[in-house]
């Protein structure tokens, strides 16, 4: 049951940390799409 925590908590962890990068880099990403598709 140990493993299984923490396993769970680094996911939310990882999560947490891959939404506040797409939050932060959000416009440079929407520029580099739109830069892509036209």
């Amino acid at each position: 049951a140990q493993t299984s925590l923490v396993v769970q908590n680094v996911s939310v962890i990882l999560c947490g940390i891959i939404l506040m990068m797409v939050f932060l880099h959000k416009h440079e990403l929407l520029t580099m799409y739109h830069g892509w598709v036209l």
